[in-house]
């Protein structure tokens, strides 16, 4: 109370047991020397401001678990090296964002790929944004090297086949620079030169993600027979790891999350195309037929332009949590060189991804799927290293038989690497040992 009257102060806290004292707010501009003046006060030290020590990251991300990744290694200010294209409507120039470079295949100048809708920025920082503390921002492979092939335009004429054809034409020419490639964009039909051109960069080693539509349908369309005039473009092409969306409005597993308009946390989304069959020569095998992976798409936080950050829903949005995922593959074991490459890699997102039924698969079990072919969920099992869904007796061998591997075997050091200190030692299985069969719920 001296120590009010002398200062004009408040007194905050009073401090009994640990401590014997008191914290005050002074007035502007009063030294805190005259609480030294008031008898009992033996010591004055000004307050410090707090925060949290959590990264806050957005919840699709947290989802699929990528925020545990030592390759993606969230927070530290590193970058995975890879190199990520969007076929899309451009990329803004964004402080969260790695671009690298692009080209506009619309009517307009090619070096002129800024974003003229939101949507290349949104779906580019979802893939491939840095961490960013204050914003609660970070994309599932930080930091990677951003590439727009921009197809939609606000001049000309309407976006078409031909603008992605280019794309692809381009992605092919450049296969050593491009690791993954994200189409969050369809059509409604029959293309030969579209499938064919996505058949021969394939076959160069690029990895080409797909959004599967939002018409809730079979990507084959009603009939469901693929080459017909009703297939959903370019999700229907085996060649290219196809993507549905789910709900997840907390980043986490139990369905403890808000509902929305579209289903309630933790489920398939109402608006996600879907399959019941696939071709006979289909590469992978996939529990979900024609589709890879199911992901979040809804309510996904990310980048937008004019440096800023929006909510968007769609497998738009989620097909680039796949290519995300595809990028950490590809930073830990190297980049393919042709489509058989490309398919193991596929083979072994989907058998590391956790099953709808699982203990952290879908709220309902997987009832809300719309088909009777639950593709499995997008999941980075930490210490799965061998990429087949569980942490087990192989992961250890690859782990063990690193132990003194050259730091300069960058890729196999990154995989190893479970607790990201530039080495493998004892903290690196103490991490593996945490996680030891995690991955069959």
């Amino acid at each position: 109370m001296a120590a009010e009257r002398a200062t004009g102060g408040v007194i905050g806290h009073r401090y009994f047991t640990a401590i014997q004292g008191f914290s005050i707010y002074l007035p502007e501009g009063l030294a805190s020397q005259a609480l030294l003046r008031v008898p009992g006060v033996v010591d004055v030290e000004p307050n410090l401001k707090i925060t949290t020590c959590s990264l806050d990251i957005p919840t699709g991300v947290r989802r699929i678990n990528a925020h545990n990744s030592p390759i993606a290694n969230i927070g530290s200010g590193q970058s995975v090296d890879v190199d990520i294209a969007i076929i899309d409507t451009g990329i803004d120039n964004h402080p969260d964002l790695n671009i690298a470079g692009g080209r506009n295949f619309t009517a307009g100048q090619p070096a002129s790929y800024g974003d003229i809708d939101g949507h290349g920025t949104h779906v580019a920082g979802i893939a491939g944004a840095k961490y960013n503390s204050k914003t609660a921002m970070a994309g599932v492979a930080p930091g990677a090297r951003l590439w727009e092939l921009r197809v939609f335009g606000n001049i000309g004429p309407e976006p078409n086949l031909g603008d992605v054809i280019k794309a692809v034409d381009w992605f092919t020419k450049n296969a050593d620079t491009i690791d993954v490639v994200n189409m969050s964009l369809s059509a409604t039909g029959v293309h030969s030169s579209f499938h064919e051109a996505i058949k021969q960069s394939v076959a160069k080693g690029v990895v080409y993600v797909a959004a599967a539509g939002n018409s809730a349908r079979d990507v084959y369309g009603p009939d469901g027979i693929f080459g017909t005039s009703d297939d959903t473009i370019p999700a229907a092409y085996s060649e290219v790891m196809t993507v549905s969306a789910m709900v997840d409005t907390d980043g986490n597993p139990g369905g403890r999350g808000a509902s929305t308009s579209v289903g309630p946390d933790d489920t398939f989304a109402s608006f996600s195309n879907y399959s019941n069959s696939v071709v006979a020569d289909n590469p992978v095998n996939s529990t979900g037929k024609a589709i890879d992976l199911l992901v979040p798409g809804v309510f996904i936080y990310s980048t937008d332009k004019n440096s800023g950050y929006s909510t968007k829903s769609g497998t738009s949005m989620a097909a680039p949590h796949a290519a995300g995922l595809a990028a950490l593959y590809i930073a830990a074991n190297g980049k393919p060189d042709d489509a058989a490459g490309v398919y193991a890699l596929r083979q072994a997102l989907i058998d590391s991804g956790l099953a709808q039924a699982s203990a952290r698969g879908l709220a309902d079990g997987g009832q809300s799927d719309p088909d009777e072919h639950p593709e499995n969920i997008g999941y980075v099992t930490v210490g799965d290293l061998t990429y087949n869904g569980a942490v087990n007796f192989a992961d250890f061998a690859v782990l063990a038989s690193a132990w003194t591997t050259d730091e300069d075997d960058e890729g196999f050091l990154k995989i190893c690497d479970l607790y990201p200190d530039s080495s493998i030692d004892i903290a690196d299985v103490a991490v593996f040992a945490d996680n030891w069969l995690t991955g069959l719920d």
